[in-house]
């Protein structure tokens, strides 16, 4: 399998998966443009592959960021 990684956005494309997830909104927040986005971070930094191909381990610290153009990013743990 063929990945590419996003950073700018923390997108992962895969060619020929047809079953990934973008988290789009949480709680019913939503990025308003393009600059603005939910990070999936695992223990603390962000994760070198989308929140639906993450294969979780044991002890692991999983959480949503959401990034603004002009906001410091805040934790979203679950």
């Amino acid at each position: 399998m063929s990945c590419t990684y996003y950073a700018a956005s923390g997108a992962l494309y895969c060619a020929g998966v047809s079953q990934t997830c973008f988290v789009t909104a949480i709680n019913g927040i939503a990025p308003a443009s393009s600059a603005e986005y939910w990070r999936f971070e695992v223990n603390g930094a962000p994760a070198s592959v989308g929140v639906s191909c993450y294969q979780p381990s044991e002890g692991d610290l999983l959480a949503l960021r959401y990034v603004g153009a002009y906001s410091t990013p805040t934790p979203t743990y679950y």
